[in-house]
């Protein structure tokens, strides 16, 4: 069946009202690391209204979406995007200013949440909320860079954790290894 298009581009044009909607919410209650308790509680509530299968506490306040695909021999693919914010005053004037003291969302991670469910709410309206893949393995690759010694202890941990707990949220097993390079 094909996609009709003026339908989808009607659905893009709502879905663009509701992200800047919910980039709004995220921008005025940032939280550092480690404690985006308020934001995770918003992604969730986002997740539950559209319907889209979640699990949470993901190597802390993570939430990990599923979107089901129709085809089942279809591949799976992941998105995502970071939910902390910097220690920086807000001094823009905005009415959507940071609501918190010190704490601002000045590198963008409010937007990236925020667009990253609009994609949601667009996935949802293709897919229609069949069948879901989960592959046999997940292969994790990158490079983690971070300010200081201390957090980068800290940072692996986190990262180790979240592909532990999502590969058990779904019966696998994780094997991390550290390349060099």
């Amino acid at each position: 069946m094909m996609l009709d298009k003026a339908l989808f581009r009607r659905k893009v044009s709502e879905v663009q009202d509701y992200v800047k909607e919910i980039y709004r919410e995220l921008h005025q209650c940032p939280e550092f690391s480690f404690e985006e308790k308020e934001t995770a509680e918003v992604i969730k509530r986002e997740l539950d209204r559209m319907g889209v299968e979640h699990r949470d506490n993901i190597g802390g306040y993570g939430v990990l979406a599923v979107l089901k695909c129709k085809d089942p021999e279809s591949r799976c693919i992941a998105l995502r995007a970071d939910m902390d914010a910097l220690p920086i005053e807000e001094e823009t004037g905005l009415p959507f200013s940071s609501k918190r003291k010190g704490v601002m969302h000045a590198c963008g991670h409010d937007s990236h949440m925020a667009t990253l469910l609009g994609m949601v709410t667009i996935g949802r309206f293709i897919a229609d909320g069949a069948m879901n893949i989960i592959p046999d393995k997940v292969y994790l690759a990158g490079t983690i860079r971070t300010m200081d010694e201390k957090w980068r202890e800290e940072a692996k941990e986190a990262v180790r954790k979240i592909a532990e707990e999502t590969a058990a949220a779904y019966g696998c097993k994780c094997e991390m290894k550290k390349l060099n390079g």
